[in-house]
């Protein structure tokens, strides 16, 4: 018997395994097995496809948006080769929502266009729900990113009309359903429907801890917008929490909510909340760019990490920088007129040069006795304090590994 027909059913037993343990929540052990079976799935047609449409939304529910977005497009391209038509369309799904978790150059709407025509001679029925669930997700998105409110609501309402009603899928569905209206109407101006759906939302008990940053800092950004500054500044601790307890692929989130969070907290009152929201945003930003490198060398080890891959990793990397350093300007600007006595007690520097240490990579700030601290943000650039950029211990073991 030829050694592909006998690897078959090994095949799709570990398929079969990888989706049971993503059904249990248990997305790493799952991440393992598709890992170590996507190479022996090369070539074999349609368990390829599915292995690498598995992976890829293993990474998109663990918050790993790239890696996500790179194998998404991998199953694009073999899903087109193959004529496969139902498969292209969830991995064109995979990539509108990879580049919409992205936060920067969330343009999707070549790949939804094309989506658009796929999804035409598809009909509506128990088979294809859950596809047509996931298309009106990515039109959501799309109008979202577009400010058009009205089509964002409209989409939802069709994402939930389409969901079941009973079992994990559907409880997954109302919190989808419930997070997405409330941040319509945080950006609608209507906050008092925004703590309602949030209440309704904690009531149901199901927030994952990859969206928990985005769901407490909509509800301080709630608090706020309604004048309730003692909830804000309540909800503020919560909302730090998640953020410090969030896993290492929701660090996307923590990144984009975590600066929106510093800002609600300053406008509550909250200025040492503020500082501390702002610090675990810089530190996301440095074990991001990490992600972002490891990244880089674990997808050719799957056959993957193409030109056009290395390409787009390298120029949303730059993307990625820079949209981080304007955070870092937008933000730690609420705190220059603030504290800096408070500062110069932190950093004066022994030999009394005026000096103050910045590592040139991650803006991390050396102390006087050596430490790098996640704090190079609050020195203001124009005074009173000198800089003199260096590189700190962790940016340069990352280079020399």
């Amino acid at each position: 018997m030829p050694e592909s027909a006998t690897q078959t059913p090994e095949i799709a037993r570990a398929l079969e395994r990888a989706i049971a343990t993503i059904r249990a929540g248990s997305l790493e052990e799952a991440e393992r097995i598709l890992v170590a079976l996507i190479p022996r799935a090369r070539g074999r047609g349609d368990w390829e496809l599915r292995a690498v449409n598995t992976l890829a939304a293993v990474y998109g529910r663990s918050g790993r948006v790239f890696e996500s977005l790179v194998l998404s497009r991998q199953a694009v391209a073999l899903a087109r080769d193959a004529g496969n038509t139902r498969r292209e369309i969830k991995a064109l799904s995979g990539v509108c929502v990879g580049r919409y978790g992205l936060y920067i150059g969330a343009d999707f709407s070549a790949e939804l266009a094309r989506l658009r025509h796929l999804m035409l001679g598809v009909p509506v029925d128990e088979s294809t729900r859950t596809l047509h669930m996931e298309i009106a997700y990515v039109e959501f998105a799309h109008a979202l990113v577009n400010d058009d409110l009205d089509a964002a609501e409209a989409h939802i309402d069709t994402f939930f009309g389409l969901s079941p009603r009973d079992g994990p899928e559907a409880a997954l569905a109302h919190c989808v359903d419930l997070a997405c209206r409330a941040l319509i109407a945080i950006r609608a101006g209507r906050a008092d429907d925004a703590n309602r759906l949030l209440d309704e939302l904690d009531a149901h008990g199901n927030v994952s801890p990859y969206h928990a940053p985005e769901l407490r800092t909509l509800r301080v950004q709630a608090r706020v917008a309604v004048g309730d500054l003692d909830a804000a500044r309540r909800d503020g601790m919560i909302a730090l929490r998640a953020i410090e307890e969030a896993p290492e692929g929701a660090l996307s989130y923590c990144i984009h909510f975590g600066s929106q969070l510093a800002e609600a907290l300053h406008a509550a009152g909250d200025i040492d909340g503020a500082h501390r929201a702002y610090d675990l945003v810089a530190t996301a930003v440095v074990r991001r760019l990490r992600q972002l490198d490891a990244c880089m060398k674990a997808l050719p080890q799957l056959g993957f990490g193409s030109r056009d891959d290395a390409t787009d990793l390298v120029r949303y990397r730059r993307r990625f920088v820079s949209g981080q350093r304007e955070i870092l300007s937008r933000v730690g600007a609420l705190f220059h007129t603030a504290d800096v006595a408070d500062l110069r007690s932190l950093i004066e520097t022994k030999d009394g040069s005026g000096y103050v240490a910045i590592c040139a990579w991650c803006e991390s700030l050396r102390d006087e006795d050596g430490r790098w601290l996640a704090a190079g943000h609050l020195v203001p650039r124009d005074g009173p304090f000198r800089i003199t950029h260096g590189i700190c211990t962790p940016c340069a073991d990352g280079f020399r590994g």
